[in-house]
This record gives structure tokens, sequence and C-alpha cells, in this order.
């Protein structure tokens, strides 16, 4: 199975930045180091591909 987000705006990630995965109403629901990251939590929560967008987030949420 081959995931594909609806749309990604993910660049080549700044140091200490993440990754987001957002859910079709916008709720921010994994962040990881990586675009791969992402693809690997949708996989596992089946979620259907065009059902989330991925976005390179700021160091500052990527913070714990």
């Amino acid at each position: 199975m081959s995931l594909r987000p609806s749309a990604v705006a993910v660049g080549s990630a700044a140091a200490g930045s993440g990754v987001g995965l957002y859910d079709h109403s916008g709720m921010l629901r994994f962040v990881g180091v990586g675009e791969a990251d992402c693809l690997a939590y949708a996989e596992l929560f089946d979620l259907a591909s065009g059902s989330f967008s991925l976005a390179t987030l700021g160091p500052e949420a990527a913070q714990p």
C-alpha cells in the first residue's frame, strides 16, 4: 500500500524541526522527525490517502 498525503508542504526539515500530520479537519495528529515517520503513522492507523496532509513544523513544535 503506497500512501501519499493530499498536500505535501514538506521540504528539508531544519535541525530541531519536525513534520506534522494533519487530518482532514486540520487537527494535528502526529509529529515525526521526517515525512517517512508520518507516512508510517498513516499506514499504521489505516488513514486513507487524501485524508491527511503533511507540513514542516518549526523547532518550537518539535519540543516535548
